[in-house]
């Protein structure tokens, strides 16, 4: 374990169990420079298995490594919530306000409701004439030259 490691473990809240503290960088672990992130963070769930955990990386902070809790977390905004959640942290003044991910209980409940109805199987299979053309154009804008960058 590095100096940086140990310095950073040394500041793990004593409310966290150990058992559950893992030196975990999401911006450079080494699971996703072999592998990227999606096999990176599928290898950090097999090593760690199912559950939270916290990581002293970018001022401290949990992760979950599974779905069933993950779909838990999001029912569950006492234990888990949306606000201040800038990852990593942000002064409360620069906190973004993004609903309605940065939003719990019934400011949540406002936004997503219609946007669930927006994003209906039976919304987005009316569009889908749409957006299949388009989508078919924009892959061959990009096709000769056998990858793209879908975040630029």
């Amino acid at each position: 374990m590095s100096q940086q490691s140990e310095l950073a473990i040394s500041e793990v809240p004593q409310h966290v169990d150990p058992s559950r503290v893992v030196d975990f960088d999401l911006f450079g672990d080494a699971r996703f420079e072999a592998s990227g992130p999606f096999d990176g963070l599928r290898q950090l769930r097999d090593q760690l298995g199912p559950g939270v955990f916290w990581s002293p990386r970018h001022g401290g902070h949990w992760f979950i490594t599974d779905h069933e809790t993950l779909f838990e977390a999001a029912r569950t905004p006492e234990l888990f919530s949306n606000v201040d959640n800038s990852f990593p942290p942000a002064r409360s003044e620069e906190e973004p306000y993004l609903p309605p991910i940065t939003l719990d209980g019934e400011a949540y409940a406002k936004y997503r409701l219609p946007l669930m109805r927006m994003f209906a199987p039976a919304r987005i299979h009316a569009v889908e004439g749409e957006i299949r053309p388009l989508t078919r154009e924009l892959i061959e804008a990009v096709a000769d030259q056998g990858h793209c960058d879908f975040m630029a």
